[in-house]
């Protein structure tokens, strides 16, 4: 979500930006078209749980990238992946 500005009464205007829409079409292009063999996804967003179906339905191998930080992870997610890789965000800098 992304927020505008400010309406009257003092509430904030929300706009739905549809990345999770656009990744999901994203993900399901590559698997269709056998574009990979795996895709690594850094989102626990369960919106993203159709699109983890259809690429492992079609042969990818799906890994869901975790942090040690923010360990959890819904159980649907989870099952609709191979692969939970966990580190640090201290790993993740370190190798940067």
């Amino acid at each position: 979500m992304q927020v505008r500005g400010i309406v009257a009464g003092g509430r904030p205007d929300i706009v739905q930006k549809q990345v999770d829409m656009l990744i999901g079409l994203d993900i399901s292009e590559v698997s269709y078209n056998k574009h990979a063999d795996k895709i690594l996804v850094f989102s626990k967003d369960t919106d993203m749980i159709p699109a983890l179906k259809t690429a492992r339905i079609n042969g990818l191998t799906v890994s869901i990238a975790n942090f040690q930080e923010s360990s959890y992870i819904a159980k649907d997610i989870v099952l609709h992946s191979n692969i939970i890789i966990t580190r640090s965000l201290k790993d993740l800098e370190n190798k940067l």
